[in-house]
């Protein structure tokens, strides 16, 4: 019984050569005629100028999601069975996992990218200069401090830091008007 139930999730799950090539969170590239493809002169300018926005941009361009031309309804027909042509949903990432900018076009102005199992190389225009990594310098320490004190660093040296041992005079009787739990626990 496992077996067959096994079997159907399995045969229904989206797989990469069914769906033109990609699946979603695949690398992609515009292919090199995209601006002059007929697909593209026939779109809005927003879209056009999203598009151009992207190729013009070194961020790494992510498929979001995959869906046929004509998307199934009501389970007669599953993604993973058309025939036509498939759309994507293509995003630039500005963080890992981070998508702006998503745009959909035919998979025919896509292709994806051979990571070769690796992660998606870091733009240039999100590396800096990393300032984290400084030259360590040696503390010069006061006679008779130690670095592996808990409050190391932490010691002042301006004024007494002592409490006394009595009570200090001049508060009166500041204490009798103190309300405690004793007022509310009768």
């Amino acid at each position: 019984m496992y077996q067959n139930k096994f079997k159907k999730i399995f045969e229904s799950n989206f797989q990469r050569f069914q769906g033109g090539g990609v699946l979603a969170g695949d690398v992609v590239n515009f292919i090199d005629n995209v601006l002059k493809d007929e697909w593209f002169s026939t779109q809005a300018s927003n879209v056009k100028e999203r598009i151009e926005k992207m190729l013009d941009s070194d961020l790494t361009i992510r498929v979001s999601s995959v869906y046929g031309l004509r998307p199934a309804h009501g389970g007669a027909k599953q993604q993973d069975q058309q025939a036509d042509e498939y759309y994507v949903d293509v995003a630039q990432e500005l963080a890992p996992g981070m998508l702006s900018d998503i745009v959909s076009c035919p998979v025919k102005l896509i292709t994806p990218v051979d990571l070769e199992g690796n992660l998606a190389p870091i733009p240039d225009s999100l590396r800096y200069d990393d300032r984290s990594h400084i030259k360590p310098e040696l503390v010069e320490l006061d006679e008779g401090e130690d670095e592996a004190d808990g409050v190391f660093g932490t010691k002042t040296k301006d004024g007494d830091k002592t409490l006394p041992d009595e009570d200090t005079p001049g508060l009166g009787d500041a204490a009798e008007d103190h309300v405690d739990t004793s007022v509310y626990m009768r």
